[in-house]
C-alpha cells in the first residue's frame, strides 16, 4: 500500500492528498536511512555480546528463561560494517523513480505525468 506511488490524478480524484489524507513519507533517503539502522543494529550487538552466537545469529531470551536462535541477515551476523547490503528491495516496483522522490506537490506531479504522457504520444524530435 503505497498512495504516494499513484498518479497523481488518480489521487486527486479519488480526493486523497498526500499530507492531507494520507502523510507524506517519514524518510525520503531510504538507502541512508537502512544504512544508519544496519549501524545501530552492529553497534547494539557490539554492545552485548552474550546475546550473538559464534554463528552470528542471535541468542533470545524470554521471561520464563526459554532461549530461541534469532536468525541474522548475513550481512549484519558479521558485524562488520563493510559487509552492509542497503539495497534489500531490487525489484523494480522499490525503484526510486517509480516512487517518485523528488517531484513535490500535486500540481507538479500532474504536470509531469502529462509531460510524460504528451511525449510519450509524439515523435519529440519531429514535432516543430
Amino acid at each position: 500500500h503505497c498512495p504516494w506511488e499513484a498518479p497523481a490524478g488518480l489521487l486527486v480524484s479519488a480526493n486523497v492528498l498526500i499530507n492531507g489524507t494520507y502523510h507524506q513519507r517519514l524518510f525520503e533517503d531510504l538507502i541512508e536511512m537502512r544504512l544508519r539502522h544496519q549501524r545501530n543494529v552492529i553497534a547494539v550487538r557490539k554492545a552485548f555480546p552474550e546475546y550473538v552466537k559464534k554463528d552470528g545469529h542471535e541468542i533470545i531470551i524470554t521471561e520464563s528463561g526459554e532461549s530461541f536462535r534469532g536468525m541474522v541477515r548475513d550481512d549484519i551476523k558479521d558485524n562488520d560494517e563493510n559487509k552492509i547490503t542497503v539495497m534489500m528491495t531490487a525489484d523494480d516496483p522499490r525503484s526510486q523513480q517509480r516512487r517518485r522522490l523528488f517531484a513535490k506537490g500535486v500540481a507538479n506531479q500532474l504536470i509531469s505525468e502529462e509531460v510524460k504522457q504528451f511525449e510519450a504520444t509524439y515523435d519529440m524530435d519531429n514535432l516543430f
